[in-house]
């Protein structure tokens, strides 16, 4: 029995759309060329500044532009954009603040590309920590948890970069003294070479950001005794050793012995200051 209900059959067929007349505006865009169009300020989702750094941003990335790559100025800016001059100075404000550029001023000033590092990506989260009152113990818990899945993914991917700089930690760090007065300086740069060997620039940022950010506060408390050096040495190597041989397994049990081992050490030594709340900076 057929469905009385679907009456699509006998309605009209709908007429088809006249094309529309060309209006005023189109021989605008004709003649503006490849110049940007940006949506009707009422029907932004963000200040027109913001769509102007974001693409910014696109073109640095489509171009692969490297640090310290010099990128197009306010006066052209303003022109390939067709905004003004303020909304130009509050996009490049915006990426500058990201750390993405820089502003030099003077002759042979204006918009530079700027290096992308843990340390700047750590300064933009301790702004939320700080506004959620996160603690240094959440930090050291975080890298409790990270930090061994991060080994095993060095292990496993094996990256390079990372790959040359464990290598040389390993061979060049075999030596009694493992306690003079660069110790503090081998040892982050070998935690940074742990997260380069992963080749995964999130974790790159994301680790590498943490342990800076809970090395430079506990640092203020004082460094390791030369006693309790040496087994975080000894970690050390362990760690690069098993990393070097792609031992996924191993390397993740010595980095979380070393991790449990460190917050141990944190926990006795300086247990007020892990409660305290991470400050912007």
């Amino acid at each position: 029995m057929r469905n009385t209900l679907d009456s699509s059959e006998n309605e009209p067929p709908t007429p088809p759309t006249e094309p529309r007349a060309p209006q005023a505006d189109d021989n605008q865009r004709q003649a503006d060329g490849n110049r940007k169009r940006y949506p009707p300020r009422q029907r932004r989702p963000a200040k027109l500044s913001e769509w102007v750094a974001r693409d910014i941003l696109q073109l640095i990335v489509k171009d692969n532009l490297l640090p310290g790559a010099k990128i197009a100025g306010e006066q052209e800016t303003v022109a390939q954009f067709g905004v003004s001059r303020a909304t130009v100075r509050e996009a490049f404000r915006l990426l500058e603040d990201h750390g993405l550029i820089t502003v030099k001023m003077g002759p042979g000033g204006g918009p530079y590309v700027a290096e992308i590092t843990p340390a700047k990506f750590g300064r933009t989260a301790s702004f939320f920590f700080e506004a959620l009152g996160s603690t240094l113990e959440e930090i050291a818990e975080f890298r409790l948890a990270i930090d061994p899945v991060m080994v095993a993914i060095a292990a496993k991917n094996q990256w390079p970069t990372g790959m040359a700089l464990i290598r040389a930690f390993v061979e060049e760090d075999d030596s009694p003294d493992d306690t003079g007065s660069g110790w503090l300086q081998t040892t982050n740069a070998f935690h940074q070479a742990l997260v380069s060997a992963t080749g995964n620039r999130a974790m790159d940022l994301m680790a590498g950001a943490m342990h800076l950010m809970y090395c430079d506060r506990t640092e203020l408390e004082g460094t390791y005794e030369d006693a309790d050096r040496r087994p975080v040495g000894a970690h050390h190597r362990s760690i690069g050793e098993a990393i070097l041989l792609g031992d996924v397994e191993r390397a993740r049990a010595e980095m979380k012995a070393h991790s449990e081992y460190v917050y141990r050490y944190a926990i006795e030594r300086y247990p007020r200051l892990l409660h305290q709340t991470i400050q912007w900076g």
